[in-house]
């Protein structure tokens, strides 16, 4: 019996499949198809090409990365500090469990809204700070992001490694004190 999962969904199921086995660095295009049982040359009935595929994949890597944080955020309950931190462990949770996804989402630049209409993790971000009541929530929504961000980066890197603290103890410093930061007001 054939699989009755639309030809698009299961390239792209085995696209993310591949980028986790390979890496983004070695990810294959024809492997992918063969995952699928296709010749390679079936893709482009669904993707324009590599790039599109790979689109495609950092298309669902951004609504799951939304859908966990607000899923963090419902959790976490309770004051606006305490779904700030969750927001910004789940972003980084996120990237270390799916780093190559996460690198997939934002390689050369790529950016953009979720074509589902679903609120991304930033969207979620700014309206946290707008309940702090920031005057300007979208500077101190970059502000944030760029931090947990620039965090996530350098927690799959190893970046944080000769300097004292253990990955996770950085992580959790590093978030305790850009909430603390962004939750002072005068």
């Amino acid at each position: 019996m054939a699989d009755p999962t639309p030809l698009r969904d299961r390239l792209l199921q085995a696209a993310v499949a591949e980028l986790r086995e390979r890496g983004a660095d070695r990810f294959s295009l024809r492997a992918t198809a063969r995952r699928v049982g296709l010749d390679p040359a079936m893709v482009y009935r669904e993707f324009r090409d590599k790039a599109s595929l790979l689109d495609g994949v950092a298309q669902l890597a951004f609504m799951e990365l939304a859908t966990r944080a607000d899923a963090a955020i419902a959790a976490a309950g309770g004051p606006t500090e305490h779904r700030l931190r969750a927001l910004a462990h789940a972003y980084v949770r996120f990237a270390l469990e799916h780093p190559e996804e996460f690198r997939v989402m934002f390689a050369g630049g790529r950016r953009g809204p979720l074509l589902t209409g679903q609120p991304s993790a930033f969207d979620r971000l700014a309206e946290l700070l707008v309940e702090l009541g920031h005057s300007d929530p979208l500077a101190e929504a970059l502000l944030c992001w760029s931090s947990v961000h620039g965090l996530a980066w350098l927690s799959l890197d190893g970046g944080f490694e000769g300097y004292g603290p253990s990955q996770s103890e950085a992580i959790d410093l590093v978030i305790d004190q850009l909430v603390a930061r962004v939750s002072f007001r005068l």
